[in-house]
């Protein structure tokens, strides 16, 4: 959570990409393949963690676009995740909608700039509904620290 001026900006956006990712080819079990991404995961919440929370709007530009990058290191490991092959299609389904939240990211990013506190939230909210469905597909494959 980021407090700009008393008001409270969910950077959920950035923090999650959490429940994606996975090629079809085979090699891991889905155990395997849980305990894979939930520590990509875990390293990159780790790290994000570590970025000072922003003070102000400027500060949550640049502290934003820290946390894409991260963000964006994560997803790519995600995605060279090998998924179990009976998995694919679910595998897909997470990566697919993950994969929406990085150009949603980069959007708040944009309207942070502007310096309208309406507008950041309004984008926030509006953008709300793609983190609760990654989130729900992560925790409904079984994942813990990508679905939380």
């Amino acid at each position: 959570m980021i407090r700009v001026g008393g008001l409270v900006v969910t950077m959920a956006l950035v923090l999650l990409v959490g429940g994606c990712g996975g090629s079809s080819s085979s090699g891991l079990t889905k155990q395997q393949w849980i305990a894979k991404a939930d520590g990509i995961c875990k390293d990159a919440k780790t790290q994000i963690a570590a970025i000072p929370a922003p003070t102000s709007i400027t500060g949550l530009v640049s502290e934003g676009q820290k946390a894409l990058v991260i963000t964006q290191n994560e997803f790519a490991q995600l995605r060279g995740l090998a998924a179990p092959s009976a998995d694919a299609a679910t595998i897909k389904t997470m990566l697919d909608t993950a994969a929406q939240e990085i150009p949603a990211t980069v959007g708040l990013i944009a309207i942070a700039k502007t310096g309208d506190m309406t507008k950041i939230q309004q984008y926030e909210a509006s953008k709300q509904p793609i983190i609760d469905k990654a989130k729900q597909l992560a925790k409904s494959y079984g994942l813990t620290v990508c679905g939380g």
